[in-house]
């Protein structure tokens, strides 16, 4: 049989036996260390959830923005910056591992960005963010250059952030949302995604 160096013998039928009174403390601290990273990892392949850009609502009033396409295609601010929030469902225990916007930004002095926070009934946390979006170049080579369409219509950009405060999901205390940010016109937001693990 194989033994463990911290005196344990490992069985064929995975039961632990102690071999010696020095170690038996040693192996139930090193499980209780190690079962909180376990839980953050979530288990299987990697999950991906899509939100659609009509699943974010406007915060305020104030918003000035359309979804083109009828109502099937982007997010876009038509004046001025506006904030928009999508609920998040996720089920309790899953573990978040990274968030991404898709985006165009046709606008040199607007940007993107997205944020994943949690609310409790007394307050709310920023869990991730992602970088902002770069925009289009400013520089161009010559004053009469004119803009390609690609860039008129902005270049396609993914943000993501896989740093996240709290990845596990708890849905006893909190509710989970995404925020995007435009913050000029020609600034549009083309999808979210949430990449997670099942509990």
């Amino acid at each position: 049989m194989p033994s463990s160096g911290c005196g344990y013998v490992v069985e064929l039928n995975r039961t632990l036996t102690p071999r010696r009174g020095a170690c038996t403390l040693l192996l139930p601290l090193l499980l209780a260390a190690w079962a909180p990273l376990h839980a953050q990892q979530g288990t299987g392949a990697p999950q991906l959830l899509n939100v659609a850009p009509v699943a974010f609502q406007p915060a305020n009033n104030f918003a000035h923005y359309i979804i083109t396409e009828g109502g099937l295609g982007q997010l876009c601010s038509s004046r001025g910056a506006g904030y928009f929030v999508a609920p998040l469902s996720l089920e309790h225990g899953a573990v978040i591992e990274r968030i991404t916007a898709c985006v165009r930004n046709a606008n040199e002095d607007g940007f993107a960005m997205l944020s994943l926070l949690r609310r409790a009934p007394e307050h709310l946390e920023l869990l991730a963010v992602t970088p902002v979006s770069s925009g289009p170049s400013k520089r161009t080579s010559s004053p009469h250059d004119r803009p390609t369409p690609e860039v008129q219509a902005g270049r396609l950009e993914m943000l993501s952030s896989d740093s996240i405060t709290a990845p596990v999901v708890d849905n006893q205390h909190y509710s989970y949302l995404l925020q995007a940010v435009l913050t000029a016109p020609k600034v549009c937001l083309c999808g979210a995604q949430v990449t997670y693990r099942k509990p």
